[in-house]
């Protein structure tokens, strides 16, 4: 299964978006892959017009699937293939449509805002779904709601035969 990892500079976003993103990095200071700050599950097709499926607050804070041109130097491409790509869209056909958790995106993320948000009694797992969260569900990953996008990086990144193929998967020339 390919996987996508952002780790552009959001430029192009508003104010609050990277407001929030670097949010996601501060949180994710001292991690090996704290660049990361959103990740989807490519479902088919080439950088220039593939479908991919996750959460995400900026696609009507939901889960969905959308057809995107993805920009080389702002996605790091990872085929992980311990997780298959039948079951993962499957997974996420059975989860389109649900609402996307700022909380649970914020806990995941921070481990001061994940304290606060159990010692209030909060159960993030029954908010909502977020991009770290979604994957890691999707591929059935014990203990999804408490990664943030780094740590499921790296949980990727750990499984037997996942290769980087950023490279490989943007050679092919746009027609």
């Amino acid at each position: 299964m390919l996987t996508a990892w952002y780790i552009g500079n959001h430029s192009k976003d508003g104010f609050m978006a990277r407001l929030g993103y670097a949010l996601i990095r501060l949180g994710q200071i001292g991690q090996k892959y704290g660049r990361a700050t959103h990740c989807e599950g490519i479902v088919v097709g080439p950088w220039w017009s593939c479908t991919i499926a996750g959460a995400s607050r900026r696609d009507g804070a939901q889960v969905r699937f959308k057809t995107v041109d993805l920009m080389h130097g702002h996605w790091v491409i990872l085929d992980v293939p311990h997780w298959d790509a039948v079951a993962f869209t499957a997974e996420a056909e059975k989860l389109a449509g649900t609402p996307y958790s700022d909380i649970g995106a914020a806990s995941s993320a921070s481990m001061l805002v994940g304290l606060f948000v159990r010692l209030a009694g909060v159960h993030v797992a029954e908010l909502g779904q977020w991009c770290s969260r979604f994957i890691l569900d999707c591929n059935k990953v014990q203990g999804a709601e408490d990664m943030s996008v780094s740590e499921a990086m790296a949980v990727a990144l750990a499984l037997p035969g996942t290769r980087d193929v950023t490279a490989e998967y943007f050679a092919t020339p746009k027609p």
